[in-house]
């Protein structure tokens, strides 16, 4: 959701320091990060300155391709270290890109053309003249050959499949691919992504080279798979993933009440990741040819943003203070919504302009019942008498409160363009419903299969009483410094990997309940029975 959170996602030993010599020690080890990571920034800008299906046989002349001139099927890859007793769990660690082989040993190459950043595959050629792809189960085809070619390497048994895309050799850059031409398709081929952490697929990764490291996975901000790779494999379309870590919806703005610290981590945050905006330039520059769109009848835009503009916010007193204690001043979070909301009418519309015709926007979770509540030190009530629950408690319900007015304030802006703009198809999902139906089992039939016990907190003051989820993952912000931080013993069902970000497993959950509604909207085929996917959810968190 956020890089800027650095100062709030650092680890505490809370039970051994308690008042004045835990906010000192917090904030201590707030600023030794700050450098560390000002560093870091410095570095960037001077690195940047220097320069299971059946087999049957696919289109005609399928093995004719000449392999010099096709792009060779990569897959990214993880192993899972092996768990030694007595010691921290630890998460997957990259192993970088393993070019796909067929049974026999051999290389796969597509043969197909560039469509707005995708590669529409017209062939598919192998030395292996006994192998051919599933013309209809393409995507799933290839991901089992990907398994398969991990589980002949050395110890084949702990590597974990993450993407699947296609390169020219030694390039480095890893293209979608789409089979639009093979056999009857889906209404819908391709999702092009534009977001935050909550979608990012490694794209802060390999700019940074720093963050999120291990335990998260791969580059995502979670301990697994994020909703657009879940979406990706059960839906069957390709995805182009312009999402990246901490972007903010709209630009950068200075508060009057900014400490120069604050002045230097937001910009150094905002140098980095950038807005939507910059996406979405990215998008129509390096990805549209001729300033022409993606195919309007094969495409879904997909946006979800807004949190960075809140809650980075949060590591700064004076800043979160006013944000949620003044809502109607210049600097509280009815303005700063409106500002917020304006810029994602933008994106819509530009992303409209570009030539999509249909279109997806994520609405926030409830920030007030994320475990930032429960590490807050930072928010000032003004009230000197005040209980530490009760102070999260008021913290919790504002956040709430800006929530419920950040999502309805989206609707009316929503409804607004279908009015202006009838040819164009867009929807909201409400990732705020999802949450509530993680955390109330009996909010939603069948039950997600969350574990609510191991991790629940609750706090009370006057007359309150809440629980909340707390997070796993109790170490160093994004994996950067080292930490011997244990994970907690029900990962694989918990709610909360860090302070804002989900588990793997919500994630899966996600992609289904975006997935239901894709399909309900007439743009992509049916998910699986709930029952089923929920065990195929089980089986990829147990996994990762």
């Amino acid at each position: 959701m956020l890089l800027a959170f650095i100062p709030t996602l650092m680890a505490v030993n809370r039970a051994s320091l308690q008042g004045p010599e835990l906010v000192y020690r917090e904030r201590l080890i707030g600023m030794i990060s700050l450098v560390q990571i000002i560093r870091c920034f410095s570095f960037l800008l001077f690195s940047m300155l220097a320069a299971c299906s059946v087999n049957t046989p696919a289109p005609e002349s399928v093995n004719t391709v000449p392999v010099s001139k096709s792009w060779l099927v990569h897959c990214e890859s993880s192993l899972k270290p092996l768990h030694e007793e007595g010691k921290s769990s630890k998460t997957a660690y990259s192993k970088g890109w393993i070019a796909a082989r067929t049974p026999a040993g051999h290389k796969i190459m597509l043969k197909g053309y560039l469509e707005a950043g995708f590669v529409q595959v017209t062939d598919v050629a192998s030395k292996d003249q006994n192998w051919f792809l599933d013309a209809e189960q393409p995507y799933a085809h290839l991901r089992k050959i990907c398994r398969q070619t991990m589980e002949k390497r050395k110890q084949g048994g702990q590597f974990r499949p993450g993407l699947v895309r296609t390169s020219r050799s030694k390039t480095g850059v890893y293209t979608s691919f789409v089979f639009d031409d093979w056999s009857e398709r889906q209404p819908v081929t391709r999702l092009v992504v534009f977001g935050d952490s909550l979608s990012d697929t490694g794209k802060l990764r390999r700019r940074l080279q720093m963050a999120p490291r291990q335990p998260y996975w791969l580059g995502r901000f979670a301990n697994g798979p994020v909703w657009v790779d879940y979406l990706e494999v059960s839906s069957g379309a390709a995805v182009q993933n312009h999402a990246l870590g901490g972007a903010m919806a709209a630009h950068r703005t200075r508060m009057s009440n900014e400490q120069l610290s604050q002045r230097i981590m937001t910009s150094g945050q905002f140098l980095v990741t950038g807005s939507i905006t910059h996406q979405i330039d990215d998008y129509a520059k390096n990805y549209l040819k001729e300033k022409q769109g993606q195919p309007q009848d094969m495409t879904i835009g997909i946006l979800w943003a807004g949190a960075n503009d809140y809650i980075s916010k949060e590591a700064f007193s004076n800043s979160i203070s006013a944000l949620l204690s003044k809502p109607t001043s210049e600097e509280g979070y009815n303005i700063v919504i409106d500002r917020v909301i304006d810029a994602l009418k933008e994106h819509l519309l530009r992303l409209r302009d570009l030539g999509l015709r249909r279109l997806l926007v994520i609405n926030l979770p409830d920030l007030g019942k994320t475990p930032m509540v429960l590490n807050n030190l930072s928010f000032k009530t003004g009230a000197d008498d005040i209980d530490e629950q009760e102070r999260l408690l008021l913290f919790s319900t504002r956040l709430s409160e800006l929530t419920r007015s950040h999502n309805a304030a989206l609707d009316d802006m929503v409804l607004g363009i279908r009015q202006s703009s009838p040819d164009l198809e867009i929807i909201v999902a409400d990732a705020d419903t999802i949450l509530e139906g993680a955390l109330s089992p009996d909010f939603t039939k069948p039950a997600m299969g969350f574990d609510l016990i191991s991790n629940q907190v609750t706090l009370s003051g006057a007359g309150v009483e809440r629980s909340y989820q707390n997070r796993c993952y109790a170490g160093m912000s994004l994996g950067v410094l080292p930490s011997s931080a244990s994970i907690c013993s029900n990962a694989p069902r918990a709610v909360f990997w860090d302070l804002v970000h989900p588990t793997t497993y919500f994630h899966c959950w996600m992609a289904y309940a975006l997935g239901n509604l894709l399909h309900d909207q007439g743009w992509m085929a049916a998910m699986p029975e709930a029952d089923e996917y929920r065990a195929w959810c089980e089986l990829v968190a147990d996994a990762y």
